[in-house]
C-alpha cells in the first residue's frame, strides 16, 4: 500500500502514522511531503493508494489552493484532509459537497483516521 502524508507539523505526523499502523495491524512506510510543492513531485511520480493532507501547508496560497492542488495530482488515491485551524463554514460546506473526507486535528482524530482507514481498506 502506497500512502503520502502531506503535513508540515512532526507530531501530527507521528499521530497519523501511529493511527495507520493500528487501522492496517502493521508498522508501515510512507512518504511525508512538508510543503504543498514537494507533495505534488511525489503525486507526479507515484499512483498513492491513500493521501493524508493537512489543509494548511507551508508555501500554499489558500485552503482552496491546497484542495485543488491535491485534488487535481491524486490520480485514484483516497483523499483525507485535516486540520488543526478552525476553517470557514463554506470552505467546510465545499469539502462535504465534493464528498471528500475531512476530521479537525482533536482528541478525536487518531480514532476517526483508524476507524476511516481500516474501512476503506480492510473492510
Amino acid at each position: 500500500m502506497k500512502i503520502l502524508v502531506i503535513e508540515d507539523d512532526y507530531a501530527h505526523f507521528h499521530t497519523i502514522k501511529m493511527a495507520l499502523k493500528y487501522a492496517l495491524d502493521k508498522e508501515i512506510a510512507v512518504d511525508n511531503a512538508l510543503k504543498l510543492n514537494d507533495a505534488i513531485s511525489f503525486m507526479k511520480d507515484k499512483d498513492y493508494d491513500l493521501i493524508i493532507s493537512d489543509l494548511f501547508l507551508p508555501y500554499s496560497s489558500t485552503l482552496m489552493n491546497t484542495i485543488e492542488n491535491v485534488i487535481n495530482n491524486k490520480r485514484s488515491a483516497t483523499v483525507i484532509f485535516c486540520s488543526a485551524m478552525n476553517i470557514s463554514k463554506s470552505d467546510l460546506d465545499h469539502i462535504n459537497s465534493k464528498q471528500w473526507i475531512f476530521f479537525p486535528k482533536n482528541d478525536k482524530f487518531p480514532e476517526n483516521l483508524k476507524n476511516t482507514v481500516k474501512e476503506k481498506f480492510i473492510g
